[in-house]
């Protein structure tokens, strides 16, 4: 597990990015994801998932909260192809182990921005992703319930690993202990989240 850190317009979120194959590295770059120079669009977007302040808007829907949450199957925005039982289960387990079975049936339209981000995080965890990168994904949750959501993806973190963008410590569960710092795009320090002050 890896934070990515930096103040804003340092590059964390172009990197990010990068890593997902929505764009391509400058001339003479190469990014192996999963051993392999190449690889289907498709296939690394599902592979390594993706929670940031443009999904929340793309999600601000007339949609119920199992349809985000199971939109993630299919990639798609307020739909979702049917569901066999196991695909279901794992929709309502997630709405469980997330604190948030009672967004199930509420429009999202009409609930927090808090609690749409722990639908998009429960959503991009839907497929089991090799890699999730967590962009500023915090935002707008109060302490208690941002500590409660650590512990729930520590859970998780022997299955998928994590990225998370942020330039606030509170903001980094403890469970990640390593770090890169950008700066203007450039790497600048990578180490021991302990051995790092925060700006």
């Amino acid at each position: 597990h890896l934070a990515l850190l930096g103040a804003n317009g340092a590059g964390k979120t172009t990197l990010s990015k990068l890593l997902r194959g929505e764009i391509a590295p400058a001339l003479g770059g190469t990014v192996h994801w999963f051993g392999q120079v190449q690889t289907p669009l498709w296939e690394r977007q599902q592979r390594i998932g993706l929670v940031s302040s443009d999904t929340d808007a793309r999600h601000r829907v007339e949609a119920t909260g199992f349809t985000i949450v199971a939109s993630g199957y299919s990639g798609s925005v307020g739909w979702h192809a049917a569901l066999g039982d196991v695909q279901t289960k794992c929709v309502h387990d997630l709405l469980k182990q997330l604190g948030i079975q009672q967004l199930e049936t509420r429009d999202v339209r009409f609930i927090s921005q808090g609690e749409l981000r722990k639908l998009l995080i429960a959503r991009s965890l839907v497929t089991a992703p090799d890699v999730l990168i967590l962009d500023e994904a915090f935002d707008y949750l109060d302490a208690t319930s941002r500590n409660a959501l650590f512990d729930t993806l520590e859970g998780l973190s022997a299955q998928t690993t994590f990225i998370v963008i942020s330039h606030r410590r509170d903001e980094v569960p403890d469970w990640v202990r390593h770090g890169v710092r950008l700066e203007a795009g450039r790497v600048t320090w990578r180490g021991t989240l302990s051995d790092l002050e925060f700006c």
